[in-house]
């Protein structure tokens, strides 16, 4: 649960009253607001920021910089994530793909069929199971896999500018945790019909 001053204040302590009664304006709220905040040690910026709004701004300029660092090989920032999970575990099934990247079967099939149509993957039917297609890496993607991985630390090198390696190691131990609180929320919502 997240944690609100609010929550641990009762209404009835509200400081601004009238005789007999209890007077809620918005400038009488904000200043209680701001004294709350004060005394809990919290600024108001902090407490007006949305994590998504940073969250967002970060994957635009991700896919931006994904699309035009590998729009010469005509790959999109979506595929991308595609081919580097394959490079990391060549041969898997496109369920396996799917649920390794947290992307639903259809946009998967979707791009699997896109990087194929350009010579970076083939689907070969699994010899245990001839309706599972295993996806593998082709000659065409081995050969830009250096300057993939390059063209990706340069990016995180530019997001980690000014950070000490221990702050790195801090935000991507905190990303990953976001990231699993994020997933794990939504799959329980999907599992229990909610949308």
């Amino acid at each position: 649960m997240v944690y609100s001053p609010l929550r641990e204040h009762k209404w009835m302590a509200f400081p601004f009253r009238s005789p007999g009664k209890l007077v809620v304006n918005a400038t009488n709220f904000r200043v209680y607001w701001e004294q709350l905040i004060e005394k809990e040690g919290m600024s108001l910026a902090h407490q007006n920021e949305s994590i998504g709004k940073w969250f967002s701004i970060i994957h635009r300029y991700n896919m931006m910089y994904k699309s035009r660092s590998f729009r010469p090989y005509g790959i999109g920032a979506g595929q991308l994530d595609f081919l580097s999970a394959l490079y990391q575990k060549d041969g898997i099934s496109q369920d396996e793909l799917a649920h390794e990247l947290n992307i639903d079967k259809t946009t998967t099939a979707r791009s699997i069929r896109k990087l194929e149509e350009l010579g970076f993957v083939t689907r070969h039917p699994s010899e245990q199971d001839r309706r599972i297609n295993l996806i593998f890496l082709t000659q065409k993607s081995q050969e830009i896999y250096h300057e993939i991985l390059s063209t990706m630390r340069v990016w995180t090198d530019i997001l980690m500018q000014g950070f000490s390696e221990e702050e790195r190691e801090q935000l991507l131990h905190m990303l990953k945790r976001v990231s699993d609180n994020a997933v794990d929320y939504i799959s329980g919502m999907e599992e229990g019909g909610d949308e």
